[in-house]
């Protein structure tokens, strides 16, 4: 995803790219609509799209763009702005946000997505036959807004007002895994919690429970308790979703007997989660490997013009604060916090 002006992470508004060969090609927007929107905001990691302004973007040819992709999808946003920092980028999660001009290049059009899938490519589309520089000429480059989860909305107002609203009806939790959109799934029944057995779990009814806390659509349906085994109770069985519904309690379910499923067939979810340049303000330094070192942070730009780091004093420093630093630098648990 890539923004229409100069933003914070994380970006949410932009032109729809595709991979193609070695660079990346456009979308035209005849007959694009909602639903193709809300299955790229899924991508990007966003729960949900909204309306955007097309005017914005209808001079798009003649404008220097920020381009952001993510690793693994095969699709990004850009959008006209002019950029003050420069991040890594990889696809599924951005890793670099660049400024280029571009001549527009097309590759799809007629995609009539259904909104539930969970990848663009899965969804009805027709390409363009040779060099398509020039066609969609009654149309423009398609251009999505999505709206983030809670975790990921800008500014304290909104974002306290969002984990409110989640967490007072929250019926639907992930535990155990080492970064944020991942987890095994847990559901709250008669005031106790408890998990769902994997048996035909898959990408639709992953990416419900993915959406309902605030991620995009799902990346992997994990079964056999790749996420850890869990304790108490097993509280449902053959969840089958549409894709649809906003929360797996809507979705067709077994209840669960002693028979039917054990721990070791809990179910899990690794959620797209969009990108939020963390990683690139912490870093770990004079260790013997990239999994362990001194923790320095990022302090801006040094008189010399380049990045000023920064130590963090030892002081309270525990596991539990080497969590999140491994978390940040998406490196998993932390084996130990070292003084």
């Amino acid at each position: 995803v890539v923004s229409g002006a100069r933003k914070r992470l994380p970006v949410t508004e932009g032109v729809v790219e595709v991979r193609y060969k070695e660079g990346w090609a456009q979308i035209c927007d005849e007959g694009w609509n909602h639903k193709n929107s809300r299955v790229v905001c899924g991508m990007m990691g966003f729960p949900a799209e909204k309306k955007v302004n097309r005017n914005f973007y209808k001079r798009l040819k003649r404008a220097a763009k920020i381009k952001s992709r993510a690793p693994g999808l095969g699709a990004r946003l850009v959008s006209k702005a002019r950029p003050k920092h420069k991040h890594r980028e990889d696809f599924g999660v951005p890793k670099r946000l660049y400024l280029e001009r571009q001549q527009l290049s097309y590759r799809l059009h007629s995609v009539a997505c259904t909104g539930n899938e969970v990848h663009v490519s899965m969804c009805p589309l027709e390409f363009y036959k040779g060099n398509a520089t020039g066609a969609c000429k009654g149309g423009m480059p398609a251009v999505v807004s999505c709206m983030p989860g809670p975790l990921f909305t800008t500014g304290s107002a909104p974002k306290k007002q969002q984990q409110r609203q989640q967490q007072q009806g929250q019926r639907v939790r992930l535990k155990g895994g080492a970064k944020a959109g991942e987890g095994r799934v847990e559901v709250l029944k008669n005031s106790e919690w408890g998990t769902v057995c994997d048996d035909r779990w898959n990408l639709l009814t992953a990416s419900v429970v993915c959406r309902e806390l605030g991620f995009g659509s799902a990346k992997e349906a994990l079964t056999g308790a790749r996420m850890g085994q869990g304790m108490g109770p097993i509280h449902m069985n053959e969840v089958q979703c549409a894709g649809s519904e906003t929360s797996l309690w809507r979705c067709p379910y077994k209840n669960i007997t002693a028979e039917d499923c054990k721990h070791a067939e809990d179910a899990g979810v690794r959620c797209n989660i969009p990108y939020m340049g963390y990683e690139t303000t912490i870093r770990l330094s004079g260790g013997r490997s990239r999994f362990e070192g001194r923790v320095e942070v990022a302090l801006g730009t040094g008189s010399n013009g380049r990045p000023a780091w920064g130590l963090i004093c030892g002081d309270g420093w525990g596991t539990l604060e080497a969590m999140v630093a491994c978390r940040q630098l998406g490196l998993g648990f932390a084996n130990h916090g070292l003084q």
